[in-house]
Parts: structure tokens; sequence; C-alpha cells
């Protein structure tokens, strides 16, 4: 038979998703590690979307005190801070307001029945409202005026083990004070800013924090349109007030919420590329499989684009599938995160509430994700010449020099950190890094099999094979990344453990330490320096304010302030700019503020900078009299206490206590525990227990990171195991020749294991030298995102540890194909070829 020949018939795009649908099943376990990370992948980010949106939609549903009787809330700009009440008074005047509702709220510890206690916020209230919301009280009646009484919600109550008539104990300025509960209400009447909240009359809040004449919030209702009123009178507000839309989240939870919903959007994001890579390499191994195929269908006149439609195809049914299938187990992520963040929140489960918009991202970023990683595939099938399939042609490869100059771009950002110090570049210099370990594991593993001595007849085998095709190129490029991000991440957690010793040995390193969840008066301290075996008490008393530098930038910060006098010989600060010395005396000599050394340089501030710092309406221009390393304590900013007290701080929150010559820590603070025990919610611990606790802290820390390292080298023998198995199948001819002239099953085995020892020395090579420098650089990715000073370290219990696993993953990885190997049949290894 003569001429052309048939020409392959075109199928429609139907019959083509048929077909790769098809092809889809007959291949599914090549694909099931895949396909189960996308699917994950695309569970946890769908998941996410559901639970932000559905408890973001509760918190603004609810934000409201008391069931949502304002339109819009007016604060402090300093968070936190007290009104004037002549200021509340102010604002009630303004021309459209119909009703101002004036509320103080402040955190306590309060003790129920039978010892039971839980920090709650007491929030006082205008009890003119009684009788437009007696509605709230299910049982009982709502608190009087002045009175010693108290509303709670319903939850707290049997969490507290009191009822109407019993009494909870709480912790006050002046120390412990009494209330009678008069009433229960249902929390679901109360609104969102109602849980965790208890309900007194306002005079009686004002007596209990020692703020007379001050509230913390005005909830304003119009006569006429909210956001004409807005626009009009939100410039006319007293000095020191701003406007806050009750349409945002105002609770605390806000910012956790934020938090967590980020911290899970990036687990989603990093599932999703360990899915892409998996895909990548499966796919890869199924088009190499089929090679034989691919040849006789372009034989007789299959396109290149055709075949390649196919494989298209293929792709994306298992990306389709895999989407869906996640969406649907995306209800049960949120269902199980809705339960987790509410119950430990005190909020209602919220219903579930499904978007459109949620399911698209999901289904669009699965679809991507599987389609990224078929590109490889799809671009090879659709280049490569038909004599390339039927000789086995892989076509031009990447040679020396290529490899070289492409290395060179990606660690160019690298070099460039050294000259400029910028966020982005440092980012891109860490991502350059991961790819270059990625480019050059391939190369150390050539190199690696031209070392001599090699012991048996196997290894040898492996090294020549690895040095004509090196055929285990993308393992040790997925291997030698994932050492290098781990060990960045070990020294990046390393960084802030050690950082976090450092401060608390010096900060909190008092003999004896007391905290307490409301500011005391002098008596404390009094009560305290009276205890036996006391040496020196120092009281401090923190806050929030508002800090302003030289360059004009406006920040929150915490405001501690100390006596220098004494604070210092009790503690001391991890001095960035300072000493033990001098720092502390041109503290108490000047009057100044010592700053955490990220706030100094984010701000322009320096030693001899005069900065602003406001709370409220009042505001103190300050020296900067020293810079200290800060990360337990965050934008903590420290200030004598005649500054504090200027700024409207009163009492004190927290004491550090020196013992004396002879006595024992742990005997002087049981002491000052039994002194000061009426006090709800008090907390006294020595500086053995506070390092004791840090350390414990820190390792879980350190724990965490370690276990994403395991979990991410989990994921990635998986993968590697599949083609390991793969590589295995393909080689049964030269197993089954190898078996006929005389080798034992064990050196067979023993040419798949040399195969992963060869990849894992290779990999942890180039893996943890880059790694070291990309842990530098993700230091500092950490701390110019914490605003904090932190310094990498070099971890050789991280290489040593990092190294173990990788190898034992690996040689893991590698002992099913071994076995399979070893147990190749000879007679129809050679019959099959």
């Amino acid at each position: 038979m003569t001429g052309p020949l048939p020409a392959v018939p075109t199928s429609s795009g139907v019959n083509m998703f048929a077909r790769g649908l098809r092809q889809l099943f007959a291949e599914g376990r090549r694909y099931a590690v895949a396909a189960s990370a996308l699917t994950a992948g695309v569970a946890l980010l769908f998941g996410t979307l559901l639970t932000s949106l559905s408890v973001g939609a509760t918190l603004s549903a609810g934000v409201d005190a008391l069931g949502g009787i304002g339109q819009a809330g007016i604060v402090s700009s300093t968070p936190g801070a007290a009104i004037p009440e002549e200021d509340a008074a102010a604002v009630a005047e303004l021309p459209g307001v119909g009703l101002a509702v004036t509320t103080l709220s402040r955190g306590s510890s309060v003790e129920g029945a039978r010892g039971s206690r839980s920090d709650l916020t007491v929030t006082g209230y205008s009890t003119d409202l009684n009788e437009a919301i007696s509605r709230l009280a299910s049982q009982g009646r709502l608190p009087r005026e002045g009175s010693e009484e108290v509303l709670l919600p319903s939850d707290i109550a049997e969490r507290l083990g009191v009822t109407v008539g019993d009494d909870i104990a709480l912790a006050a300025t002046t120390g412990r004070r009494a209330l009678e509960v008069v009433g229960i209400a249902d929390p679901r009447s109360l609104g969102v800013l109602a849980y965790e909240n208890i309900f007194v009359s306002l005079p009686t809040a004002q007596d209990i924090f020692d703020l007379p004449a001050q509230v913390t919030r005005v909830d304003l209702t119009f006569s006429g349109s909210a956001d004409d009123w807005k626009a009009t009178n939100a410039a006319k507000l007293p000095p020191g007030l701003v406007l806050q839309d009750t349409s945002a989240v105002t609770s605390a939870f806000g910012p956790l919420l934020s938090t967590i919903t980020l911290v899970l959007v990036l687990a989603s994001a990093v599932t999703m590329g360990v899915a892409a890579i998996l895909i990548a390499v499966a796919l890869g191994a199924a088009i190499r499989a089929r090679d034989s195929t691919y040849a006789v269908m372009r034989t007789v006149g299959a396109s290149g684009a055709w075949l390649g439609r196919r494989v298209l195809a293929e792709a994306t049914m298992l990306s389709v599938v895999c989407s869906i299938v996640g969406i649907g187990a995306g209800f049960g992520v949120s269902a199980v995160l809705n339960l987790l963040l509410t119950s430990s929140n005190g909020l209602p489960i919220p219903p579930m509430e499904v978007r459109p918009w949620q399911v698209a991202i999901a289904f669009a970023t699965g679809l991507i994700a599987g389609l990224a990683g078929a590109c490889r595939s799809i671009v090879s099938v659709v280049r490569r010449p038909p004599i390339s399939t039927i000789t086995q042609d892989r076509g031009r490869r990447m040679t020396g020099w290529s490899r070289f100059l492409v290395v060179v771009a990606v660690l160019a950002p690298t070099v460039a950190t050294l000259f400029v110090d910028h966020d982005a570049l440092t980012i891109a210099s860490l991502v350059g890094l991961i790819a270059a370990s990625m480019l050059l594991a391939p190369v150390a593993l050539r190199l690696l099999a031209r070392m001599p001595g090699l012991p048996t007849w196997s290894a040898r085998a492996s090294a020549r094979r690895l040095q004509r095709t090196n055929p285990l190129g993308m393992i040790s490029a997925m291997t030698a990344s994932i050492a290098c991000l781990g060990l960045a991440l070990v020294i990046g957690v390393s960084a802030i453990s050690t950082a976090m010793s450092v401060q608390i040995s010096r900060q909190f390193g008092a003999d004896v330490q007391v905290t307490s969840t409301v500011p005391l008066d002098a008596q404390a301290t009094e009560r305290i320096a009276g205890v036996s075996g006391v040496r020196i008490v120092s009281g401090t008393i923190a806050d929030r304010g508002a800090f302003s530098g030289p360059d004009g930038e406006t920040a929150a910060v915490s405001v501690l302030g100390v006596d220098p006098a004494t604070y210092f010989q009790t503690a001391q600060l991890p001095w960035n700019a300072g000493d033990d010395h001098t720092t502390p005396a041109a503290l108490e000599k000047s009057g100044g503020i010592v700053l955490p050394a990220a706030l100094a340089a984010s701000s322009g501030a320096g030693v001899g900078s005069e900065v602003t710092l406001t709370r409220g309406t009042a505001s103190e221009r300050l020296a900067v009299v020293g810079t200290f390393d800060s990360l337990v304590t965050g934008t903590q900013v420290v200030v004598p206490l005649p500054i504090a007290r200027a700024l409207g701080m009163s009492g004190q929150t927290g004491w550090n206590a020196s013992v004396a010559e002879g006595a024992h820590p742990v005997e002087v603070r049981d002491a000052v525990a039994d002194e000061l025990g009426d006090v709800p919610g008090l907390t006294v611990i020595t500086a053995a227990a506070m390092r004791e606790r840090a350390t414990s802290e820190l390792g879980a820390y350190s724990a965490s990171a370690f276990a994403v390292v395991l979990i991410a080298f989990g994921l990635g023998s998986i993968g590697i195991a599949g083609v390991m198995a793969f590589s295995v199948y393909q080689r049964q001819a030269e197993f089954g020749a190898l078996r006929a002239v005389g080798a034992t099953r064990r050196g067979v085995a023993g040419l798949v294991l040399w195969d992963a020892i060869g990849v894992s020395l290779a990999s942890l090579a180039i893996g943890l030298c880059l790694g070291q420098l990309a842990g530098v650089l993700l230091t500092k990715v950490i701390a110019g995102s914490l605003g904090v000073s932190l310094a990498p370290a070099f971890e050789p219990g991280a290489w040593l540890a990092i190294a173990v696993v990788t190898v034992v993953f690996l040689v893991t990885a590698s002992i099913g194909p071994a076995r399979r190997a070893s147990a190749v049949d000879t007679v129809v290894a050679l019959a099959a070829q």
C-alpha cells in the first residue's frame, strides 16, 4: 500500500474532555497524591473564605453594645483612653443627634461561686435607658443608678456558677469589690460587644476604676440620615475624639480574625504550590509512559497541538474534579473553623453564608494550580518533533552555561540587598535563593556521582547512571528547595526565640513579679513592701497611647510608666543604644523616653531626638534617652511615672520586687500572694517560674516550626516515592538483565537506595548552604513585619536535624521501589522488553 497515511480524525471539545476524563480514571493511582494535595488546598481556601465572611458578618451585625442602640460610635483617638463627660455632652448637643448613650468599659477579673474566675469587661451604662431596654433582662431586673448591682449574660453566669441574688467579686482600683447579681440576660439579645461583658450603672463603673466623670464611648442615633450627619459633623467633634462607624468590627476579635484568615490563606497557597509541583511530576511521568503511544499517533499524522489538547483536557478534568470536591469539603472545613473561633471567644456559631465570588475564587485557584502544574508537560508534547518521540530523544536540555546564567539572574537580588535595603528586594532575594537551590542541586548530584572509591558495585552503577542522564534531577531540586526553606524557617524562629529569651531574662528578671488586671491604688504597693523578705518594690503602669516621631508619622504604642530610681534596681532592658547605668540615670533626670529599636528606626528617631507622646487630649514632648531590642513587648515605650501621670494614667498594674539577702523568692512569692489574696485576678510569680514558662513557650514555637518542616518533607517524600516507583517500572529490563548475569536481590535494591542517598547528599549540600543565607533574609523579613530587632544565628543543631530528616525521608521513600526492583522476574522483564 502506497500513499500518505490516513489523517487522524479531529475531535470535538466535548469528546476531547470525555477522553481526558477517561484517561484520568484509567491512571487514577498515578494522580492520587497530586489530586489529594490539590483537593486539600481548595478545601482550605474555600473554608477560610466562608469562615472569614460569616464570622465577620456576625461581628458587624452585632457590633453595637446593648443590642444595637447606636448608628455610630464616638471614641478617643487613642485606643482605650477615656473621654471627659463634658466632651461627651458636647457631642450630644451637636445638630441632628437624636440620642447619645455614654458607656465606660474596662477589663477586670471576676470571681464567682466556688472560686471560679474569669477575665471579663465591666461596662457601665446610663440607667436612664433601663425602661427602654428592660426587655434585655430575661431573669430579674437591670441595675439601679449608683448601686452595687450587676447584670450578667446567662453564659457568663453559668460559667461563674451564680444566679440572681448571688454575689460576685471583681478587681477594682481599691482592691476587691462585691456586686450583687440582680439580672440575667440572653446573650443573643445583647449584640457581639456584650459577649464577655457584664453590666453595671455608669457611676458604679466610674467608682470601680477610679475614673470620675469619664466614659470610653458615646453611641449615637440620629434624627435624620446617618450618612449625612457623618459627612457634616465628623469634623466638629471635640479634640481627641474620632467617629467610629459601627458597621466596622470594633471588638478586639477583629484583628484576630484578620490574622487567622491571613495565615489560613497563606497555608492554602503553600498547599496549592505543592499540588502544582506534584501534578507536574505525575503528569510528566504519565507523558513519558505514553511515549510509544504518542510515537504511533504522530507517525499516523497526529499533530503536536492535537496531542497537547489531550493532555490539557486531562489536566483540566483533574483540576475541575479536585476543585469541585475541594469546594464540597470546604463546607466541613468552615464548620470546624467556625466552631473553633466562636467557642473560644464567646461568640454564637454564625450561619454559613455562601457568595458566588467565594466559589469562583476557590474554583479558579484550583484550576489555575492544576494547569500551572501541567504547563511543562503540555509544552513538551506540543513542541516535541515526531522523530524525538520515536527515538526517545528528549530534546535540548539546559546547558552548563545556560544554567549558570539563570543562577546568576536569580541570585542578583541577593547581591543587591548588600547595597540596597528594601522589603520587596529582600523577599525577592529569599525567593531567588530557593530557586537557585533548585537549579544547583542537579549539578551537585552530577559532581557527587564523580566521587571515586564508591564501596559497592551498585553504588558505582548508580553513579555512572547519574553522570550520563541524571534522571533524578527533579527530585534533587525539590529536596534542595525544601531543605533551604526548612533551614531558613528554623533560623527565623530561632532568632525570635533568642530575642524573646534575652528580653525576658532582663526586663522580667525581678525576683518576684506581681500583675493586676486593673490599676490599683498606692495601698497595693504599701502592702507588698510590708511583706517580710521584700527589699525593693517598684510599681509600674501600662496603657495605650499614640507616638509621633521626627518624621511626623503617628503610631499606636503601649506606654509603660516606671520609677527609674527603683525599676532598674529590680530589672533591666536589653539595650540597643544605652547601658545599665547611664541610661536609667538620664531617664530619671530628664524625664525623657526609651524607645524600642525598631520603632526608633521606623520613625527616624535616635538618642537625642524629640518625639511626641499623646493619650486622649494630653500630650508630652519628650527627648529620646535610649533604645532597646523589643520583641515580647512589641512597640511598648518606657517613660517615668510623672510623665505617665501627666498623660492621665492612674494607679499601678505591675510591681517588681527584689528579695532581701537570705530570703527565698518562693517563700516571698507565697507571702505576697497571701497578702493580696483578696484581690481577684492578681498574678504573683518568681523570675525562675517566668523563665521556665518562657522556655516552655519558646520550645513550642520551635517545635511548631520544625513540624512545618516535617510536613513539607512528608508531602515531598510522597511525591518522591511516586517518581521513584515510576523510575523502577521503567528500568525493569535493566534489573532483569542484571539478575540474569548474577546480580543479587540485595544488589539490585542497592541501586535504588544509592540513588536516594546521592539525592540526599547533593540536595543537602546545596539546600543547607543557601538555606543559611535564606535564614538571614527571612529573619530580616520577620523583623520588619513584626517591627522588632532580630539577629540571625548559625544553628548547627538545625543543620543536623534537617540533614537527618532528609536522609530518613528519602531512604524511607525508596524502600518500596527498592523492594519491587529486587523482586523483578528476569524472564518476564526481558520478554516485556
